[in-house]
């Protein structure tokens, strides 16, 4: 994961938000986007999106999250 890549990819979903996968089944108004081989999950705010956890693809995503937000 490239650092550079985030940056970019996090200032793209500030500014198209809606755009990832709605994810409710983890947390209601929780939302993910693909980025390389690890996936974004943030909410949606006022100002953009606030950036939930970064978790490798083959995590247990449920494992990982379930303590956030």
């Amino acid at each position: 994961m490239r650092l550079t890549g985030l940056v970019a990819r996090f200032a793209w979903l500030s500014e198209n938000p809606p755009i990832g996968k709605r994810r409710d089944d983890i947390k209601q108004g929780y939302y993910c986007f693909p980025e390389g081989s690890h996936v974004i999950f943030y909410t949606l705010t006022s100002y953009g999106i606030d950036v939930i956890g970064i978790p490798h693809q083959r995590m247990d995503v449920m494992g990982h999250l379930e303590d956030e937000g």
